[in-house]
């Protein structure tokens, strides 16, 4: 996903609520896992990322289950 930077905080997805009800701001980016050496994989975008900032987000399974994020740039 893409992150919006403000100040000292990158933010992963914006909420905005309007009179009709909820709409989900998100940037994603489309990737292409591809299995690179054993248990490990590697992420291909299918677009050229800009410069900016971005994160690698991956939602449990279930509600139980914890949100992991790597945060990471891009400068070019």
């Amino acid at each position: 996903m893409r992150l919006e930077r403000k100040r000292d905080l990158r933010i992963v997805s914006t909420t905005m609520i309007g009179l009709s009800g909820q709409s989900v701001k998100e940037a994603e980016v489309r990737l292409r896992p591809e299995k690179f050496s054993g248990d490990w994989w590697k992420l291909i975008p299918l677009q050229e990322l800009a410069p900016g900032e971005y994160a690698i987000v991956i939602e449990g399974l279930s509600e139980s289950d914890s949100v992991v994020v790597w945060d990471f740039g891009v400068n070019r």
